[in-house]
């Protein structure tokens, strides 16, 4: 309520300076948030609760939820801030990156165990979301932290 507004209100004009007050912001936020989490739709749940290898294209989706299509695209819009295509292919990118960490896999192993359609459309989508080729990503990645891509100088 406006009370525990008013509350960080007042903590925030004691705060001595910027990285204090958004230190006091963060922790407000923080636990205000624990033990919520917002409620998704049933069907949407189960979709993206799902193993990699059953769901690997939109229609699946859609047909698994009983929804009509356009619900479906709007429902999930709605709650993750994704297309469906867009979120299976960052999917299919994390499970790219798990297999690409074994350096005995070659890139068309990791293609076809991600359910990329070739070599090409990989090294493509590794360019559009990590700004690297696989190979630069193979040759900088750190195993403790492999979704992390060195900013060039």
């Amino acid at each position: 309520g406006g009370g525990v507004v008013e509350a960080l209100l007042d903590c925030l004009h004691a705060g001595a300076g910027a990285a204090q007050r958004l230190a006091l912001v963060e922790q407000w936020l923080v636990a205000r948030s624990l033990g919520r989490r917002p409620a998704l739709h049933p069907v949407l749940a189960g979709a993206l609760s799902m193993p990699p290898h059953r769901v690997e294209r939109v229609r699946g989706m859609v047909e698994a939820s009983g929804l009509s299509h356009r619900h479906w695209i709007a429902l999930f819009r709605h709650s993750t801030g994704l297309l469906p295509r867009e979120w299976l292919r960052l999917r299919r990118f994390a499970h790219a990156i798990e297999h690409a960490l074994q350096p005995s896999c070659g890139w068309a192993e990791v293609a076809a165990a991600s359910g990329f359609a070739d070599q090409a459309h990989l090294a493509n989508t590794f360019r559009t979301i990590a700004g690297v080729s696989p190979s630069e990503w193979r040759a900088g990645v750190d195993p403790a932290a492999p979704n992390h891509v060195p900013m060039r100088r």
